[in-house]
C-alpha cells in the first residue's frame, strides 16, 4: 500500500504492515466480486460487512454465526472453547467507533473472544491492543481492570448486552 493508503486502513507496527495489506486486498477482492470498482468505495464494503467473509479469507475454513438465545449461546461458546475454535464478536453497529455503550464497549467494532466456562465469563480482546479506547476505562482513560492490554472480562449477561453477534471458525 502507498503511504496514503496506510493512513486510511489498519496501521502497521514493529512486525510490519501485513494487516493493512490484507485489509486492502480483501477490500479489492470483495469490491471486484460486488462490481464496485471505484477506489473511493473500497473500504465501505469492509465497514459494517460480515466478518465471516474476512475470517473465511484468512483461514479458508467454514465460519458459523453463533448468535441466538442466551442459553444456546452459552452452550455454543462452551463447545467452541472446548474445541479451541477461533471466535470473534461484534458490538452494536451504530456506524461510529467514537462512542461506546454503558459498559465501555465501542460501537461498530469487532473483537476476538474466549469463553471461560469455569468462571462463566467472556474474555474479550480488542485488536487495537493497548491503545486508548481499546477497552472499558475510567473517566481518566485508565482501563477498568488496570492493565492497558486491550483485553477485558465480562459477565455473560453484560456480554450479551454489548455484543449481539458472534462467529466461530470451524475446521
Amino acid at each position: 500500500p502507498t503511504p496514503l493508503e496506510l493512513l486510511l486502513y489498519a496501521h502497521g507496527n514493529k512486525h510490519g504492515s501485513w494487516v493493512a495489506v490484507l485489509e486492502k486486498a480483501a477490500a479489492r477482492l470483495l469490491n471486484s466480486e460486488a462490481g464496485l470498482l471505484k477506489r473511493k468505495k473500497e473500504i465501505n464494503i469492509l465497514h459494517g460487512g460480515d466478518p465471516g467473509v474476512a475470517l473465511k479469507l484468512l483461514t479458508g475454513e467454514k465460519v458459523l454465526s453463533l448468535s441466538g438465545r442466551e442459553a444456546d449461546l452459552v452452550e455454543k461458546l462452551a463447545v467452541a472453547s472446548q474445541w479451541g475454535l477461533p471466535l470473534v464478536c461484534a458490538s452494536e453497529p451504530l456506524w461510529t467507533d467514537a462512542e461506546h455503550d454503558a459498559r465501555g464497549v465501542y460501537y461498530s467494532h469487532l473483537y476476538m473472544l474466549k469463553y471461560d466456562p469455569l468462571q462463566k465469563e467472556v474474555i474479550v480482546r480488542n485488536p487495537w491492543g493497548g491503545t486508548k479506547r481499546a477497552e472499558p476505562s475510567h473517566a481518566d482513560g485508565t482501563p477498568l481492570d488496570g492493565a492497558a492490554d486491550g483485553a477485558f472480562r465480562m459477565s455473560l449477561a453484560d456480554f450479551r448486552k454489548s455484543f449481539p453477534y458472534v462467529w466461530a471458525v470451524v475446521p
